[in-house]
């Protein structure tokens, strides 16, 4: 799991970010084993001990320390494959830090960022499989049953060059057979746009935000409230988008030829943010070509999701976004998003975190989580 601890350093305070992570650990540690990566040992005041502080059995984690690495980690993190003969093996996608740039022209940050991947698959003594294609961790979504799901938008953007069909022969490296294309991700999840009168922040189409198998044949997909399509200009292109997505999904079949069963989960309402121009927000609007000035009102949107959930063993951690004072409206999307996945999953526990906080970043509590699976080697 990806740690952002630096506020503890420098202010000796935990932030909402950081306590949203804090419980994340102490809910997961009590099924599984967790390793915490962090890029040095300062930004963690007493090591252990602090986690002990916070009611978290310190047994049942392990402090990883890598530098450079991301709070955002499934991203250029390590994406884990299962051979068939039950071997572990570190899937290499390139990183390009959300660029839509061929591989030989990233930045040094993604070049530095690039290297994670490697680095974990040397710790864990397992090989890393080569791939040519560039994407994050929270594009990339597959049943562990040979089928990956794609926004076609995102992927073939962010690999200028290679066509859908040597993206599907690549992923073949990695136990991939069938590659279902979508067309879309959410408008919200856009990476610097204005729709209507709100400017959306985001990753540019992860499927983790907008499409998820909960099972092998089961597929979960955004969706947005018929009542709330004309509020706004988002919805509207979030119900166009999502119903193109549909149809594809119902179309598409297993390797063995069998259609999904796809469930609509609906989409939180989304949360606005508004805030005067200073100098770094006019240079991050103007790196999108956005007409922003010292001074000016704007209003941002949040990338809210019931998609971006945390599944592990024997626990499920979904969003949650109603507080007291707030619509009913949120109270209601929560109540029936709870639902669903209580029918989906009977045999595990479901907890409910708000992850608001990293939802203005365009994230989510999945995007700071990978899961590492056990090895059947014998």
């Amino acid at each position: 799991m990806g740690f952002r601890s630096e506020e503890w350093h420098l202010a000796n305070r935990i932030t909402a970010t950081d306590s949203l992570t804090l419980e994340l650990i102490r809910q997961i540690t009590a099924f599984i084993p967790m390793k915490l990566v962090v890029e040095n040992d300062t930004l963690i005041p007493g090591g252990k001990s602090f986690f002990s502080k916070q009611g978290i059995d310190t047994n049942r984690i392990d402090i990883f320390f890598q530098k450079p690495t991301d709070f955002w980690y499934r991203d250029p993190g390590p994406v884990f494959a299962v051979s068939d003969k039950g071997e572990l093996a570190v899937a290499d996608f390139k990183y390009t830090n959300y660029a839509n740039v061929p591989i030989d022209s990233i930045g040094e940050k993604a070049k530095a960022h690039e290297k994670i991947d490697k680095n974990v698959a040397a710790r864990l003594n397992i090989p890393t499989i080569e791939l040519k294609v560039a994407l994050e961790g929270g594009g990339f979504e597959t049943n562990g049953k040979g089928i990956a799901i794609q926004n076609e938008e995102l992927t073939l953007r962010r690999n200028p060059g290679l066509t859908k069909k040597q993206i599907e022969e690549n992923y073949k490296k990695i136990g991939i057979d069938k590659v279902i294309w979508v067309k879309w991700g959410l408008a919200d999840d856009a990476g610097g746009k204005k729709i209507g009168n709100y400017y959306v922040w985001g990753a540019g189409g992860h499927t983790d935000e907008f499409v998820r198998f909960a099972n092998d044949s089961t597929i979960l997909l955004a969706w947005v409230n018929e009542k709330e399509i004309a509020e706004s200009e988002i919805n509207k292109e979030n119900d166009q988008r999502m119903k193109e997505d549909l149809g594809l999904l119902e179309n598409a079949t297993d390797l063995n030829g069998k259609k999904f069963k796809i469930i609509k989960l609906p989409l939180p309402p989304f949360q606005l943010y508004t805030a005067i121009a200073d100098s770094a927000k006019v240079k991050r609007y103007m790196r999108y070509h956005m007409d922003i000035h010292l001074g000016d009102s704007v209003t941002e949107t949040s990338c809210s999701s019931y998609l971006n959930f945390i599944l592990t063993n024997g626990l499920v951690v979904i969003p949650a976004y109603w507080k007291e004072g707030m619509s009913s409206v949120f109270k209601e999307a929560d109540e029936e998003a709870l639902k669903i996945f209580q029918r989906l999953f009977s045999d595990r526990k479901i907890i409910q975190l708000n992850p608001l906080e990293l939802n203005w970043d365009g994230g989510g509590m999945h995007c700071i989580y990978q899961p590492q699976p056990a090895s059947r080697k014998k």
